[in-house]
């Protein structure tokens, strides 16, 4: 073989195939630009037998650096694709691959993609359905393509004919025009899909076709673009067409058959074509739904989820009030229990605001209930947070004075300063986010459309320019409340109280982490999904709430319970006990011998 400039042969796989015509076409002008031969031969018609043995002459000859083949049969083709390869001769296929085979390089488009793009074409101009028969040929690539349609119509309303489809017409123009006509007699068939633009390649019998079909073919789809069945598109004798790009594959394949036989490439080289999609758009197009996302019913899972954190809260410091004066509840400090109360009763209250959509509320609704939100949610967790750093501090405070023997006074007033702190920078935050940069209703696209590129899903959500700031400051002061009652319950681990509200609190703090592990990846996720969101929103809330108010309050209902039904006529305090007792300001640390027992030191914190 000789050297540069190199020698390519090009086989599509006929010659009178119209559809191969602008291959010759791009593969000369590449040789041009690099300087190469191109040689552009075939079999008249579509014969794998008469292909193989061309490819193998030419293969004998010597004088080809390399070869293009469009594959009729791919079994066939592998074996002349081995004999190319060990003579040293550059391989690749285009339009139809042999997949299996040791060719060098694939140029073409994805075949089955292809015929799922005729089915959408089929789909947009007509969804109405109907039976629909195919005209194929010979080549995996036709085979793909028969996949990729019958994939992307099922489940529609076109079925295909079960009456002799497909029908093969081995891209002959006549044969296809034929079993175009074969189809029209039947009466079943509402359309026929040919995989190949074969019967179009005859003009004349084409329209002679249509003219007499159209009251029976109202949509006719077809494969392949060529510049006559662009003109008849024009002219309204197709309804769509879904076209390859065959000038590129025959420019192409020459470009990388050079650099295959050049050294700069080796093997497994897949370059894939683009669709040329042209259609004739219906006057008038299918109905449209837009699915709005709205809320719905769901709203009243958040309804229920508020009305029972309301009725816990306001239930619990009712009884807290009512039983003020009771030893039980003076040493859980009553204040911090009514601040908690409020604090869940907060929060809870966010869960109305947010069930507001467009739906179901003004446009200016819903802008003051997205302001609302945060405010309830930041206001509220503050509250109860502080509350419970604020009682055990002070509860910590009062058992080590008391163990060094020393006098103290705590009042309530003295540990409310993290809590006033806390109250203030969320309060500022929020007053600077809702002056400079307020939350608003907006309703966007959800990211998809319909077959006429419409719109077909939209979300309402809160939104603002500068919301992330805002969040992740709140995020980092609301953060501060739950470290610092963490840290008190730290401190008071090994304290033993009546309720062991240490034990509770940290019980309380890995319910919240668990619920913020699990929720805040999930409202990400869920952003532009409304529903998503709103219930991940609502079951955050409850999770953050409910298990404060029943690991603070129902231990302590417990107790009390227990000990006036033993002792109804005293306040607290087993039988047959020493007490002496002694004033620490607002506490009192109670000392008891229990008949022998070592003595224990029990501290109630009063008003």
């Amino acid at each position: 073989m000789s050297s540069q400039p190199y020698r390519f042969a090009v086989i599509p796989k006929s010659t009178d195939n119209f559809y191969f015509a602008e291959i010759e076409l791009g593969c000369l002008q590449a040789a041009s630009e690099l300087n190469l031969t191109c040689h552009y031969t075939g079999t008249p018609v579509e014969d794998y037998a008469a292909q193989a043995s061309l490819i193998g002459e030419l293969i004998d000859s010597g004088k080809y650096a390399g070869l293009a083949l469009s594959v009729i049969n791919a079994t066939s083709a592998a074996a002349v694709i081995a004999k190319a390869r060990n003579a040293g001769m550059a391989v690749v296929t285009f339009d139809s691959d042999a997949l299996d085979s040791e060719r060098q390089a694939y140029i073409g488009t994805d075949n089955f993609a292809f015929g799922d793009q005729l089915g959408k074409v089929l789909l947009q101009i007509d969804p109405t359905g109907g039976t629909y028969g195919i005209i194929s040929g010979t080549g995996p690539n036709l085979r793909d393509r028969e996949k990729g349609l019958r994939e992307r119509l099922a489940g529609t309303k076109w079925k295909e004919s079960l009456n002799g489809s497909p029908k093969y017409a081995m891209d002959d123009t006549n044969m296809a025009l034929e079993q175009m006509w074969e189809y029209a007699h039947d009466p079943d068939i509402d359309t026929v899909i040919p995989l190949g633009g074969w019967p179009m390649f005859n003009e004349t019998g084409w329209k002679e076709f249509v003219d007499s079909n159209r009251k029976k073919f109202k949509t006719l789809v077809v494969a392949d673009a060529t510049e006559n069945q662009l003109t008849l598109l024009k002219h309204r004798y197709v309804d769509g067409l879904v076209g390859q790009l065959t000038y590129l594959m025959g420019y192409q394949s020459i470009e990388v058959l050079n650099k295959l036989a050049s050294g700069e490439v080796t093997s497994d080289v897949v370059m894939g074509t683009n669709f040329l999609q042209a259609l004739n758009v219906p006057l008038v197009l299918p109905p449209l739904t837009v699915d709005a996302n709205y809320l719905g019913n769901l709203v009243y899972f958040g309804y229920l989820l508020c009305a029972l954190i309301t009725m816990s809260s306001l239930g619990f410091s009712v009884w807290t009030g009512l039983q003020r004066k009771d030893a039980t509840v003076k040493a859980a400090q009553p204040p911090f229990l009514i601040m908690i109360c409020v604090g869940t009763l907060i929060m809870g209250s966010a869960l109305i605001p947010l069930s507001f959509d467009d739906n179901n509320s003004s446009q200016v609704a819903c802008n003051r209930a997205c302001i609302a939100v945060p405010w309830f949610l930041s206001i509220g967790f503050t509250v109860c947070f502080s509350a419970l750093f604020s009682k055990t501090w002070r509860l910590n405070k009062v058992i080590f004075s008391a163990q060094r023997f020393q006098r103290i006074i705590v009042r309530p007033s003295d540990v409310l300063l993290p809590f006033l702190g806390l109250l203030t920078a969320n309060f500022v935050i929020l007053l600077s986010w809702t002056i400079i940069d307020p939350l608003h209703y907006d309703r966007n696209d959800a990211p998809g459309t319909d077959d006429w590129n419409r719109v077909i899903s939209t979300y309402g959500h809160c939104n603002s320019n500068s919301s992330a700031v805002y969040l992740i400051l709140l995020g980092l002061v609301n953060f501060t409340a739950i470290l610092l009652a963490n840290y008190q319950a730290y401190r008071g681990r090994h304290i033993e109280t009546a309720f062991s509200e240490s034990k509770y609190i940290f019980i309380i703090n890995i319910c919240i982490l668990q619920a913020c592990i699990l929720g805040v990846p999930m409202l990400v996720v869920t952003k532009n999904i409304p529903q998503g969101f709103y219930v991940v929103m609502v079951l955050l809330v409850a999770m953050i709430t409910l298990p404060v108010l029943i690991l603070i309050f129902v231990p302590k209902l417990l107790y009390w319970h227990k000990e006036h039904r033993k002792y109804p006529s005293v306040q607290v305090g087993p039988p047959n006990t020493e007490r002496r007792s002694f004033s620490l300001g607002h506490v009192i640390v109670c000392h008891q011998q229990n008949n022998g027992v070592a003595p224990s030191r029990r501290v109630s914190a009063v008003n």
